[in-house]
């Protein structure tokens, strides 16, 4: 009979330490994959997944210490995964070669990129327009003069 009694006190201290083990655990890896996100320069290159895991892991120490153990794990798992999202977009956006505004402007409109022309282009016949006339500033007024005293009582 205290054996059995024995072993149902065991499991239920097992089982009443799964919470802060799986929040503590979870916590652990959500913060190693948001390091790793870290380590590619995420906080530039996926600027969205990164701050996201940052709040999530905040958030889900948060609960882990109002002994909130599910909900911790939930955000850990969040955080995780906005982490492992945020280390592979750094990655694929650190590949990308960065464009120049004309080739940017070219592929948003569909243009080719011009040829280089052996021979000096003539300039355009056509009459270029004159800049137009800007209106002069009105003259300034005149400075103020003192005032004329006050005639003098005979």
């Amino acid at each position: 009979m205290t054996q059995k009694y024995a072993l149902l006190l065991l499991i239920f201290s097992l089982l009443a330490g799964c919470g802060p083990l799986g929040a503590h655990s979870s916590i652990a890896k959500a913060h190693i994959a948001f390091e790793a996100a870290s380590a590619v320069e995420a906080d530039k290159f996926a600027v969205y997944e990164y701050r996201s895991a940052a709040l999530y892991l905040r958030k889900a120490k948060e609960e882990e210490g109002f002994s909130s153990f599910q909900e911790a794990m939930d955000f850990a798992r969040l955080a995780r995964n906005f982490a492992d999202k945020a280390r592979a977009r750094a990655v694929q956006n650190k590949k990308a070669k960065p464009r120049s505004l004309q080739e940017t402007q070219r592929a948003r409109f569909g243009q080719q990129s011009p040829q280089q022309p052996s021979a000096p282009v003539a300039p355009s016949a056509q009459p270029r327009m004159a800049p137009p006339v800007m209106p002069s500033a009105p003259a300034q007024p005149a400075a103020p003069t003192a005032p004329a005293p006050y005639p003098s009582q005979p």
